[in-house]
């Protein structure tokens, strides 16, 4: 075998090696549908939860006092919602999805709070959340800053961009909410886009750095090959 012939093959398979490092993102797949397109597929929802413009939109106003079966839907402690609202939850609609998240990863997600409940209404303060294994953390109110929306509700917050840090390796259930606050008067909706769970930064070795360790290699492994 030529040495022309040696230096083409370990030049491809170094190329080919690099695009398979470079092209891989173990967490690509921990997010089932997380664009919502077209549908809701790999995730179960409980109200009033459909799909606009390769969104998620949960809404309020087609759902019966279903609070009792909200909580269980999420596995969400008894009251624990009412306290993250500060105010008894009448009903709402969720989404979840159980996924696989290693420590250090981070899910990230775009989102929108849309009421047509008066603004900072103690009384009536519904709220957007979600949850990670029923723990649920708080998006958007009432009491939140809005503008006028061109959705059939008066108002929205406009998208806003979460993230949540992994602490721990492990099966999640992760899950999205909105709820009516003591009635059904006037109701609220949250939309949900662009859920996806990668690497930090910092753990994902820089391009020139493993085109660098894969020349290396393979010049290496050239030397060897010609003094056999």
């Amino acid at each position: 075998m030529s040495t022309t012939t040696v230096l083409k093959f370990f030049t491809l398979t170094s190329l080919v090696s690099l695009s398979l490092i470079l092209d891989t993102n173990p967490s690509s797949a921990a997010i089932l549908n997380g664009n919502f397109d077209p549908n809701l597929d790999g995730w179960t929802s409980l109200g009033d939860v459909g799909v606009q413009n390769s969104q998620a939109l949960l809404k309020t106003d087609t759902v019966n006092d279903n609070y009792a079966a909200l909580e269980q839907f999420l596995n969400s402690p008894a009251g624990g919602l009412d306290q993250v609202g500060n105010g008894e939850v009448f009903q709402g609609s969720a989404l979840k999805q159980i996924i696989t998240a290693e420590a250090g990863e981070v899910l990230t997600f775009n989102w929108n709070f849309l009421t047509n409940e008066p603004a900072e209404s103690t009384d009536f303060n519904d709220f957007a959340f979600f949850t990670i294994n029923g723990n649920p953390v708080k998006l958007g109110d009432t009491f939140s800053e809005f503008s006028s929306s061109a959705t059939p509700f008066e108002k929205e917050t406009g998208f806003k961009s979460k993230s949540y840090k992994f602490q721990n390796s492990g099966t999640y259930t992760l899950g999205f909410g909105v709820v009516d606050v003591y009635d059904a008067g006037k109701n609220s909706g949250l939309l949900i886009d662009n859920v996806a769970l990668s690497k930090p930064a910092s753990s994902v070795p820089e391009p020139s750095t493993v085109l660098g360790v894969l020349v290396l290699g393979s010049l290496g492994a050239i030397r060897r090959f010609l003094h056999l």
